[in-house]
């Protein structure tokens, strides 16, 4: 039974390393190009950015509790890691040359293939599903964002 435990709580630090690791990397991305537009990521959109990882967040305590494998004590800490690096500042960094998330990852304009508008998201088209990029923005973001690259194109 213990080995169920360490196996849940070893998959549990791993995600919330992951989380860590967008908001706060170690090593910080070289941003190329002139800056367009910095636009902060509000708490709203951070959570929308890291939803798959919050939902197996949630699901793994949920089921860790039900089961008896994780105690009470356990799952509050967990909320509380995940609250707050949620809470962590981040931002998108529109240069010149691509797009930064955060301080962890830069991507060229060159990856993408098109740019589809949805209310309150940027979604960057890849040629494969997985490649694609999904920024949440507020619309007044969006708007500047778009009239600066129409300038620069």
């Amino acid at each position: 039974m213990a080995i169920f435990q360490i196996i849940g709580l070893v998959l549990i630090v791993v995600l919330l390393m992951v989380m860590l690791a967008q908001a706060r990397p170690w090593k910080q991305a070289k941003i190329p190009g002139k800056v367009i537009q910095v636009a902060p990521i509000r708490f709203w959109q951070r959570v929308q950015f890291y939803r798959s990882i919050l939902l197996a967040l949630a699901m793994g305590a949920t089921l860790g509790r039900v089961s008896g494998l994780f105690t009470d004590s356990l799952v509050v800490m967990l909320v509380c890691f995940t609250l707050a690096i949620v809470c962590l500042p981040m931002k998108y960094t529109f240069t010149t040359q691509g797009v930064a998330v955060g301080s962890a990852i830069f991507r060229p304009w060159s990856e993408f293939s098109g740019i589809q508008l949805k209310p309150e998201r940027i979604v960057l088209e890849h040629p494969s599903l997985s490649g694609r990029l999904t920024l949440f923005v507020r619309p007044a973001d969006v708007k500047n964002v778009l009239v600066r690259m129409k300038t620069l194109a």
